[in-house]
């Protein structure tokens, strides 16, 4: 499921654990046993909230970005584009990425990494088995129609 990769990324971004989900969850497009639309909202230890939004789609175009709303301004990732917008004071300015921003090449190669020197990767399983933990009290969450508490 692609949401464990966007609950993998809120938690990265706010650096705090999940502490508590309250989801929405179904196949709407597509007959098929995973979900296709997706609403979460995680709050995390540390005060703050992130809401998910998950949509496959029939007919359409992909479209996949976050958006950060501060104190100060906001940050706007568009990673079709590789992309990103800082805006305050009512507009957007667009912000030069380094060259390695693809973060998928560089987890595997970490990974590979640690399989040839045989240290810890980066990301350990403990870490993989809370994003996995969160995941599926989202799903609980869905099917009982309530909050859950981590």
């Amino acid at each position: 499921q692609n949401g464990i990769h966007m609950i993998d990324r809120c938690c990265w971004w706010v650096g705090s654990r999940v502490v508590a989900v309250k989801a929405m969850l179904g196949s709407r497009f597509h007959d098929f046993s995973a979900d296709d639309v997706a609403m979460a909202m995680l709050h995390f230890e540390n005060g703050v909230y992130a809401t998910l939004i998950h949509v496959w789609w029939q007919y359409g175009a992909t479209r996949f970005s976050t958006d950060f709303v501060c104190t100060e301004g906001m940050i706007g990732l568009d990673n079709q584009n590789g992309q990103v917008l800082v805006g305050k004071d009512g507009t957007y300015e667009q912000r030069v990425v380094r060259d390695s921003h693809n973060a998928f090449h560089r987890q595997l190669e970490a990974f590979v990494e640690a399989v040839e020197t045989g240290n810890e990767p980066p990301v350990g399983g403990a870490y993989g088995r809370e994003m996995v933990r969160v995941l599926k009290a989202c799903e609980e969450s869905a099917r009982t129609g309530r909050e859950i508490l981590l």
